[in-house]
């Protein structure tokens, strides 16, 4: 065995390291740790059948998009950085993590952590991968899963993006028992458990898609018998469709015509006229399951309660403003107790003189001269 990192630093020097895109370490019996910082422009990496590599550092590597790096004793897969990936081969590990490490990664297509039945597990190497299969809703492209012999893996089938699957390996797993009956084909299991929100024309136009792919001559046996029961199963939910009175189908019917109607903008006369469906909150309500039904009486009655105590509420505020608001009541008056009414005598008008203006203007005083006449006329 050869230590990863100084194998790497003699066979790759650190000046060449940020221009290689693509690098084979399969099989070079390395060991320890790897850091492949320096390799910056990277996108595909295969360090798988190494069997003693224990941890991998990848988080310059933001450009990856494949990962291969099985039959080794990774104990921690750390992506958190790498959010283009597109493949990841991990099995053969000695992992522990929840599923929910690859919830970032949408654009994953190919996800494999576990073993079929053909594959015996090689010196105690296997993952012990938990969680729910929820996690992987965001990744719409999978086409391809393995996790078998994981089986701490529980629930989330319904949640899993399975139009583009092709492949779903579930060995040794709860999965396996649910999906037997259906070939193992996700798609259909959801189809008939957990149906989408589709019209009949939907249906319609996926079982001609259906067909047209079974047509193909170069069809591996596998992948025929996974058309053939998906074809089977979406005929049957057609029929069963068909079947259905007018009635039961008014929900859907009525969310059809709010479809087709035109749009704000849109000239409407261009559009055929929906079709006057006349629909009862009964009928509705018939449709809807009995724990739905449940809910429904619990709230309404809870609404009616509430009410109750809110009216009963403001009756007494109006009562206690209408006390405040009333004037006291008096008792009779006799005439002992009678009270003497003032006389009412009108103020005299007096002529009053107009108040001559006050000036600030100084008097006038008599001249010496005016004061001596005035002396001797009065002698």
């Amino acid at each position: 065995m050869v230590n990863a990192q100084e194998w790497l630093n003699k066979n790759f020097p650190k000046k060449q390291r940020g221009e290689i895109t693509s690098l084979n370490l399969s099989g070079q019996k390395l060991e320890g740790k790897l850091d492949l910082s320096d390799f910056v422009k990277l996108t595909i990496l295969n360090s798988a059948w190494n069997h003693q590599l224990t941890q991998l550092d990848l988080s310059k590597n933001v450009n990856l998009t494949e990962i291969w790096c099985s039959s080794n004793q990774l104990t921690i897969l750390d992506l958190s950085k790498n959010t283009n990936l597109v493949v990841i081969s991990a099995y053969r590990n000695n992992i522990s993590q929840d599923l929910n490490t690859f919830s970032h990664l949408n654009k994953l297509k190919r996800l494999d952590l576990g073993l079929e039945k053909n594959y015996l597990i090689h010196n105690g190497k296997n993952n012990n991968f938990s969680g729910s299969l929820a996690s992987l809703k965001d990744c719409q492209d999978l086409e391809y899963i393995c996790i078998g012999n994981q089986p701490n893996v529980k629930g989330g089938l319904e949640f899993l993006p399975a139009e583009k699957l092709t492949y779903f390996g579930c060995f040794d797993t709860i999965f396996k028992e649910i999906l037997k009956p259906y070939n193992y084909d996700v798609y259909a299991w959801q189809l008939v458990n957990y149906p989408p929100k589709f019209n009949l024309a939907d249906l319609q136009t996926k079982i001609t898609e259906t067909k047209q792919s079974l047509a193909e001559p170069k069809l591996k046996e596998g992948e025929k018998s996974r058309l053939q029961s998906k074809l089977n199963l979406l005929e049957q939910k057609l029929q069963e469709q068909l079947q259905q009175p007018k009635e039961k189908n008014a929900i859907q019917n009525y969310l059809n015509e709010k479809e087709s109607e035109p749009k704000p903008g849109e000239n409407p006369l261009l559009k055929p006229s929906p079709s006057k469906i006349k629909t009862d909150l009964k009928d509705i309500y018939d449709l809807l399951p009995n724990k739905t039904k449940i809910g429904i009486s619990i709230i309404l009655l809870i609404l009616l309660i509430w009410s109750i105590k809110k009216f009963a509420k403001s009756s007494k505020k109006r009562e206690t403003k209408q006390t405040e608001t009333k004037p006291p009541i008096n008792p009779p008056i006799t005439n002992k107790e009678k009270p003497k009414t003032p006389i009412f005598t009108p103020k005299k008008q007096t002529s009053k003189k107009p108040k001559s203006r006050k000036t600030n203007k100084p008097k006038r005083t008599q001249s010496i001269s005016n004061l001596y006449k005035y002396k001797k006329t009065n002698e």
